[in-house]
């Protein structure tokens, strides 16, 4: 399995290891962080552990998975972005959060952008998909800064969905903008 950082002009993004149980269980509880992510359900320790098993595993069968989010010049944790798998498809569906000190700064944005380019370029993956609950304006502005585009507006599991896509056909990378570029780190 290969495991690889990226970086951008201001964040590193690594794979989430069992290390950071604490720290992706903090933020996941967080009330803002979880009020869309896990529609305001408290996940258990024990549900983050297994999320961060299956992070691993989808970079094993995929070679790609899920990457915590640092500031460049810290080690706090500050975010996490990457893919999960979507029930009953082949799919991969971007999922991202920050902690709510740092919201409003395009670090969302900078992260999935990188994340786009490394799965569209290196990995070659044809589609990458997203949701965002309607109320949920700033997660919808960040995919589609991003480049996706919308799909459709469904109501599922009485939640208001808005669903994005974006192929690698279709893709422009950012090359204006730094931030939008990546550098691979492969982990030992």
């Amino acid at each position: 399995m290969t495991l690889v950082e990226l970086y951008t002009d201001r964040l590193r993004l690594r794979p989430y290891t069992l290390e950071d149980l604490d720290a992706l269980h903090a933020l996941w509880t967080d009330p803002h962080v979880r009020r869309y992510l896990f529609d305001d359900n408290v996940v258990s320790k024990a549900w983050a552990a297994a999320a961060i098993d299956r992070a691993l595993a989808c970079f094993q069968q995929q070679g790609l998975g899920q990457w915590c989010v640092f500031l460049q010049e810290t080690t706090d944790l500050i975010g996490f972005a990457g893919f999960s798998d979507v029930e009953e498809s082949e799919q991969l569906q971007m999922l991202y959060g920050l902690h709510p000190d740092y919201w409003g700064r395009g670090f969302a944005t900078e992260a999935v952008k990188a994340i786009v380019r490394y799965a569209f370029e290196a990995q070659r993956l044809q589609q990458i998909v997203a949701n965002t609950d309607v109320a949920n304006l700033a997660s919808a502005n960040v995919v589609q800064r991003a480049g996706f585009r919308l799909d459709k507006r469904v109501v599922e599991n009485g939640l208001d969905l808005l669903y994005f896509s974006i192929d690698r056909l279709t893709y422009q990378p950012d090359c204006q903008s730094d931030r939008a570029a990546y550098h691979v780190q492969p982990l030992p």
